[in-house]
């Protein structure tokens, strides 16, 4: 049976162990990923402004993400910027475009891409929509 020694002991070898993890967790979040997390609407109306956001992007306490790379996949153009959402108001064709977002952190740590589609769709009136090729 155990006696009140042994179980002072055991408690205070969780804790020491329990110390000993959140050291290593803290010093092993730099070089940890952030996770980009990308959202938009579906689908928007030719010459219609939309926005991507990037806001549910995470990193590793106590990192932060300091730049968001926003790439057009069919024009295979990138824009950086501090901020996690971005106002595409560039004419689009309707058809699908894909969107990239990649985050970095502040200790320069780079997440997988993050991608969307977003489908633009011709307006009333403004003659036959076209099938563009996928």
């Amino acid at each position: 049976m155990p006696t009140r020694d042994d179980s002072l002991a055991t408690r205070r070898g969780y804790l020491v162990l329990a110390a000993l993890l959140l050291a290593l967790l803290a010093g092993n979040a730099e070089a940890q990923n952030p996770t980009a997390a990308l959202s938009a609407p579906g689908q928007v109306p030719a010459g219609q402004a939309f926005t991507l956001d990037g806001s549910r992007s995470l990193d590793v306490a106590p990192g932060r993400i300091v730049r968001y790379a926003w790439t057009n996949l069919a024009r295979n153009t990138t824009l950086e910027t501090a901020e996690p959402r971005l106002q595409v108001t560039e004419a689009l064709a309707p058809g699908r475009h894909r969107f990239q977002l990649v985050v970095t952190d502040d200790a320069g740590n780079q997440s997988d891409p993050a991608l969307i589609e977003v489908v633009v769709v011709a307006r009333p009136g403004r003659g036959p929509a076209r099938r563009l090729p996928q």
